[in-house]
């Protein structure tokens, strides 16, 4: 499989990366020829990546697509992207920090927090997180500073 590079996506179910034809990576734009589940993750094909030395090349670059490709969330729905540098404040009004990353865990999305201290906190709708304005970039979770 020369040519191809193994891709790690946070897209939901992972193949739907591969919808998207044109992948940013860093300043390159580069279009998808082919893909297809590998593995138990991801290699695609791009066009004019032909050898492995290429591919090498590609290692460790993250995927990004235009904001335009990407279909509107759902309601109560948010892209990760958009809630990064947002505040989180606790219900209580505390200033808990600032998302400065959301990973996935397996069983759940956690906020990365940096303020004060680094926090983890889980993304759980209702019990944890309370309400999300991105107009003025601010969370609020049922959380407190001294958890």
């Amino acid at each position: 499989m020369q040519g191809w590079v193994k891709v790690h996506s946070y897209t939901q179910p992972l193949e739907n990366i591969l919808k998207y034809r044109q992948w940013r990576l860093g300043d390159e734009l580069k279009t998808v020829e082919q893909g297809r589940p590998h593995a138990g993750g991801l290699v695609a094909k791009l066009k004019g990546v032909d050898e492995r030395d290429a591919a090498l090349g590609l290692m460790g670059r993250t995927v990004a697509v235009e904001r335009s490709a990407l279909p509107k969330p759902a309601r109560g729905e948010v892209y990760w992207a958009d809630l990064m540098g947002c505040a989180v404040l606790s219900s209580s009004g505390a200033e808990l920090g600032v998302i400065a990353e959301v990973q996935s865990n397996g069983a759940q999305d956690v906020m990365m927090l940096k303020g004060d201290k680094e926090r983890l906190i889980p993304w759980v709708a209702g019990p944890i997180v309370k309400s999300v304005d991105l107009k003025s970039r601010q969370v609020v979770v049922e959380w407190e500073a001294d958890w």
